[in-house]
């Protein structure tokens, strides 16, 4: 199942919110930042946390993964061209420095998309990254039945480390943060806490 809609600091307020919380929370405990952006489809999710690193200087020491199980988008997301809609969001003086315009595309440039490091990945079959610092996962469990979701929640939970933070979308609830051991710190964002 592949739905491939994302943009660049998708819901730019909630995106925020997570950046605020991961560069106050988590970096200054984890100044090796390993970030799993998890069906990321075209990698812009993937491209603005790597952006968000550049400009905080985490970037020399962190890792960025972003998986799909569509192999063709992941070679989208490799290639980094974007139309106008996804890049919307995207500060003017960023669109400057990280984006180059060619026939009414935006092409990442390579300094970004070599911040991030993609593969294809199934989240009910294939084994998860560990070791987490953040795990972005946003509207993809709203189209699985809740023993999947369950086991999906779980899954995410033992691939982070203590103090890491899970970003779910803005159509997500976890209704019962504790049993995966998480505890709610912002709209849609989970810290993992044993």
């Amino acid at each position: 199942m592949t739905i491939n809609v994302t943009e660049f600091y998708r819901n730019a307020q909630i995106f925020a919110e997570f950046e605020q919380i991961l560069l106050e929370k988590v970096a200054p405990r984890y100044p090796n930042l390993k970030i799993w952006s998890a069906a990321c489809s075209t990698g812009a999710e993937a491209y603005s946390v790597a952006m968000v690193l550049k400009k905080n200087r985490l970037h020399e020491q962190s890792k960025i993964i972003g998986t799909d199980i569509d192999a063709t988008i992941l070679r989208k997301a490799k290639e980094g061209v974007y139309r106008d809609a996804e890049i919307k969001n995207v500060p003017s003086a960023d669109l400057k420095k990280y984006f180059t315009v060619t026939n009414n595309k935006y092409h990442l440039n390579q300094e970004i998309k070599d911040l991030v490091q993609f593969k294809k990945h199934d989240l009910i079959l294939d084994r998860y990254e560990k070791e987490c610092h953040a795990i972005i996962c946003r509207n993809v469990t709203i189209y699985f039945n809740d023993e999947v979701k369950n086991k999906i929640y779980q899954d995410i939970s033992d691939s982070l480390v203590v103090g890491g933070i899970f970003f779910i979308g803005a159509t997500e609830t976890i209704y019962n943060p504790k049993q995966y051991g998480f505890q709610k710190v912002g709209s849609f964002i989970y810290e993992k806490i044993e």
